[in-house]
């Protein structure tokens, strides 16, 4: 697991590897190579989580404006949905087994002023600064069986905002002057409100008790790596 100090060493190192091998990429490619990067500008963008690339986890899209050869602001909304399905059963019968489901489902809303640290390159290496708000819910469920025994279950439901800052580092191949990839790592510091409510069902269906609590945290942390397609 990846703690904040740990996170963070990561980016500050990956900014010092962009500042380094810009020099080196300009100076190996004199020739400017065909792009959109240009004043008034604008591009559409699709992103996709790339933790797991085997499992659609999570999108992101994207308009991007230039506001110089340079820069440029983003506008972005993300939907992430995780979904899981666990059992333990024993091999005895007379043993308990027991059944787990969990959904999320994740929006964001980001503003972003991105800065390209060069222009026409083979790699067009960029920064990444901005704000952005997150919501969402959550629903975990678990039910426990046993021969003989009535059942029992239980369901924890939550929601969660959140809004706090983006730090980024990322890079564009142009495969035509309309058409490029894009790699990008992503820092956050953020505050988050959740809200959660817990009922105990036996036998599932009738509840019979309930509970609840509200909280308030910081979270700060590097995500996962999105890869991407602009247009």
């Amino acid at each position: 697991m990846n703690t904040p100090i740990s996170s963070l060493r990561h980016l500050l190192l990956a900014l010092l590897l962009a500042w380094v091998s810009m020099g080196l990429i300009d100076n190996a490619h004199a020739d400017e190579r065909p792009h959109s990067l240009q004043p008034r500008q604008w591009a559409l963008q699709f992103e996709i989580d790339g933790a797991d690339l085997t499992a659609f986890e999570g999108l992101v899209f994207s308009g991007k404006y230039h506001l110089s050869r340079g820069s440029a602001l983003r506008l972005g909304i993300g939907y992430n949905y995780t979904a899981s399905v666990t059992q333990s059963v024993n091999p005895d019968p007379a043993d308990r087994s027991t059944e787990s489901k969990f959904t999320e489902h994740d929006i964001q809303l980001a503003l972003q002023f991105v800065r390209y640290l060069s222009v026409g390159s083979y790699f067009n290496p960029f920064l990444v600064a901005g704000a952005q708000y997150g919501g969402g819910w959550w629903e975990r469920s678990q039910i426990r069986t046993q021969p003989g025994q009535t059942d029992r279950g239980s369901i924890t439901e939550g929601n969660f905002q959140s809004l706090g800052l983006v730090l980024g580092l990322g890079v564009e191949w142009f495969a035509t002057r309309r058409i490029s990839f894009l790699a990008e790592y992503r820092f956050l510091i953020q505050h988050v409100w959740d809200e959660s409510r817990n009922r105990f069902e036996s036998p599932p269906g009738q509840i019979v008790d309930q509970s609840g609590w509200d909280s308030e945290r910081w979270s700060v942390g590097g995500d996962s790596v999105r890869f991407g397609l602009s247009l």
